[in-house]
């Protein structure tokens, strides 16, 4: 019964009126100018310094696990897009706080990362499963799948190269670019 009239709140138009309301008044920055819990003074730790703190934490995490980034294996570079993925994730919480000239490029360039590390995360799964098939199989099967995996491997070995030199020169910009909110 609960959990109906939990669907019949959402679905009401006063619902749909607050949420709207809530997006305006976030998007809309007013929550800086009002008082904290109606005592008439603001919230005491700005919300500049505590994205900063966790903004910072994140990068840290994201130079320390990419350390020697161009000679890691492919577990330790799939670390590294994990932690991408996180600092992306908490700018983009952030990311009214700030303006959008100075974050598109950063946020540019972790999208870029991350999504050329996926890749190559994707192409070692994949030489793992084709080398699972292979161990499955026997005489004329074994080598048609080891002839379609060499195929598969050939044709990404041969993309990832192009890839593999444009990450090296992503990740050294990155690094050495000043990160937006403390610039």
């Amino acid at each position: 019964a609960a959990y109906q009239r939990a669907r019949e709140a959402i679905g009401c138009n006063r619902y749909y009126g607050l949420v709207m309301l809530l997006g305006a008044w976030a998007e809309g920055r007013r929550w800086r100018e009002q008082s904290f819990a109606g005592q008439g003074h603001r919230i005491p730790v700005g919300v500049l310094e505590v994205a900063h703190r966790l903004l910072d934490d994140l990068l840290a995490s994201v130079r320390t696990t990419g350390e020697g980034f161009e000679e890691l294996d492919a577990e330790r570079r799939h670390k590294v897009r994990i932690q991408i993925k996180k600092l992306r994730y908490g700018i983009e919480f952030f990311l009214s706080l700030y303006l959008q000239r100075r974050v598109r490029p950063y946020l540019a360039a972790l999208k870029s990362l991350q999504d050329d590390l996926g890749a190559n995360n994707d192409v070692e799964v994949a030489r793992k499963l084709l080398k699972a098939a292979v161990k499955g199989s026997a005489g004329k099967e074994k080598n048609r799948i080891l002839f379609a995996s060499g195929l598969v491997i050939g044709w990404h070995s041969h993309v990832g190269d192009d890839r593999e030199r444009r990450l090296g020169a992503d990740w050294r910009t990155f690094i050495g670019r000043l990160p937006f909110w403390n610039g």
